[in-house]
């Protein structure tokens, strides 16, 4: 229910989608929030080898088969880095007022990172959540995740030792 009618921004690389079950899985996901009416949007970083795009045809014969939107949904949209932010927003939203679900590619060998786009896209078209999947996983304190992160949230993390102790250690 938190999220019906609500838009949903999923971040992360194609790379990382290593099985058919990783795959399937992540199609449920997002099958039980269009069936809950939530907007999803699919950023994936690709650097176009033959086995990413064999993982993307593979979602996308998941939402074209009907196993996640059903009928409507758009192909998969290659993203240009050197694309005005407002033309991003533009393709994207001439999807989602059509169909709930849009699958953005983003090149990995971009001079702009895929999560400096997804930043300024949530922040343009007022996501509710946005979702950053990372196969180190998430952040947790004490043993448990940390599922919404704001300003302060992250502030309290990077003071001195605490970062190490949420397990951010590099990222």
């Amino acid at each position: 229910d938190e999220f019906h009618d609500k838009s949903i921004l999923f971040v992360g690389r194609v790379s990382c989608m290593t099985t058919e079950e990783e795959i399937e899985e992540f199609g449920e996901v997002c099958r039980a929030l269009l069936a809950n009416e939530t907007r999803v949007m699919i950023l994936l970083e690709s650097a176009g080898t033959k086995e990413e795009q064999r993982r993307i045809a593979a979602l996308y014969r998941l939402a074209a088969r009907g196993k996640i939107a059903g009928e409507g949904i758009s192909a998969p949209h290659e993203l240009s880095p050197q694309a005005s932010e407002d033309f991003l927003l533009m393709q994207m939203w001439s999807v989602l007022r059509i169909a709930p679900l849009f699958i953005g590619l983003w090149p990995s060998l971009s001079e702009k990172s895929l999560l400096q786009c997804a930043q300024q896209i949530a922040t343009r078209l007022k996501v509710y959540k946005l979702v950053v999947l990372d196969p180190a996983g998430g952040i947790a304190t004490g043993g448990s995740p940390i599922s919404f992160m704001n300003g302060p949230v992250l502030s309290e993390l990077l003071r001195q030792g605490e970062a190490e102790w949420a397990g951010l250690g590099e990222r």
